[in-house]
């Protein structure tokens, strides 16, 4: 979805590179030089009942190198009679991307940490290390794919579960004007854990050179039963650093 903003801003090349909602990432970076911010509220109501402000802070040193640093300012987890708030785990990422030729397509690779911040039973509750490649393409008129296939070693998974986790993410998008529409589908697997299916749908508008406004939905199909999560955020472009 980047991308797509990318193309739409030729002019401007100081336009946001959205990386939310989709759980798919694109191969290029932010603006070098730039601070991004991204933020949101989620609702998942897939087996759980629980609601969250994920963030995310981007910088790009330059065009194919950059850190970023995300989790969940806010979660309220509501279990059967009990409810717990309070604030989520804390992820660093490094990430590079890796031009073809062809400036049409992009890969790109992601190596992130994610720290135990959160208190019991809101987190992961230790430390999980993750890589994620990726697959981006722009083609025909103003259209886009982001493919990404990550894998994950817990530090605390699930009772009879492997701690190698995977999750595959394929993204389509489409812009029109400073709209952009996209549908994405995803899938985890782990070993000893049920797997689970991802549909999810969303429309993006840029309401100032700077700022992309995002909402949508999804819906999961896991073992145990559907469910879906309703979410809406925004990208912001926010400050020249250096």
């Amino acid at each position: 979805m980047g991308g797509l903003l990318s193309m739409a801003n030729a002019a401007d090349e100081f336009a946001p590179t959205p990386y939310r909602p989709t759980l798919s990432n694109p191969a290029e970076l932010s603006v070098p030089g730039w601070l991004e911010l991204e933020v949101g509220w989620l609702d998942n109501r897939a087996g759980e009942n629980r609601q969250s402000l994920p963030y995310l802070a981007k910088l790009a040193f330059n065009e194919d190198w950059g850190v970023m640093l995300g989790g969940e300012l806010w979660i309220r987890d509501h279990l059967e009679e009990t409810t717990s708030s309070g604030l989520g785990d804390t992820g660093v990422i490094l990430k590079h991307r890796m031009p073809t030729s062809d400036k049409n397509q992009n890969f790109g690779i992601e190596a992130g940490v994610q720290f135990p911040t959160a208190k019991h039973g809101l987190g992961e509750g230790k430390t999980d290390y993750s890589v994620n490649g990726i697959y981006s393409l722009d083609f025909a008129s103003e259209w886009r794919l982001d493919a990404n296939l990550s894998a994950t070693k817990q530090g605390s998974p699930d009772e009879g579960a492997s701690s190698a986790a995977f999750l595959w993410a394929t993204a389509l998008s489409k812009q029109l004007g400073s709209w952009t529409l996209a549908g994405e589908v995803s899938r985890t697997h782990q070993a000893g854990a049920p797997n689970s299916m991802q549909w999810l749908t969303e429309a993006s508008y840029q309401v100032h050179p700077h700022v992309v406004l995002d909402a949508g939905f999804s819906i999961i199909q896991q073992t145990q039963g559907n469910g879906h999560t309703l979410f809406f955020g925004a990208t912001w472009l926010a400050d020249k650093l250096f």
